[in-house]
């Protein structure tokens, strides 16, 4: 299937729309620690599969979206910075094409806004999968320590 022309578009604007990206995450402060690499880790990527699903091919979100969140698990990024980042890129994609004099037509801004929506839904799924399944792993330490206690205390 030959490459739309938005998809056509995109490729060459993706350094502008990932700076567009992190100059937007500086500016609203919602990870300030973490490193620049780690900022954009796999959104690159899903500029990827963002382009197949324009280009009328199926596209997995899913892999980098758990990647992604086990990076912001990782260096400890507020859920709702993991949340409140998606939004950002979304608003990178449409504005840089935007400058660049894309015109961007009803159904891609759909697409644009699915393929975001459902990488974020799946970060944020993930997300709270590697909380609950660190604190479980903490109240069985807990759990432990007070079958300890217990059995000195009798």
């Amino acid at each position: 299937m030959p490459e739309t022309e938005l998809c056509a578009q995109i490729r060459p604007l993706r350094g502008a729309i990932l700076q567009t990206f992190k100059d937007e995450v500086a500016r609203l402060a919602l990870m300030p620690n973490l490193p620049a690499p780690l900022l954009i880790d796999d959104f690159d990527v899903l500029l990827d599969r963002l382009c197949r699903r324009l280009n009328g091919v199926p596209a997995d979100t899913e892999e980098p979206a758990v990647r992604h969140a086990r990076v912001r698990w990782e260096n400890r990024v507020d859920i709702a910075a993991v949340v409140r980042e998606y939004g950002v890129l979304a608003n990178a994609i449409v504005a840089t094409l935007a400058r660049a004099g894309v015109t961007v037509a009803p159904e891609a801004q759909l697409t644009i806004a699915t393929t975001v929506s459902e990488a974020a839904a799946t970060s944020v799924r993930q997300y709270v999968a590697f909380r609950d399944s660190q604190y479980a792993a903490q109240y069985e330490v807990l759990r432990k320590a007070e079958a300890v206690r217990d059995s000195l205390l009798m």
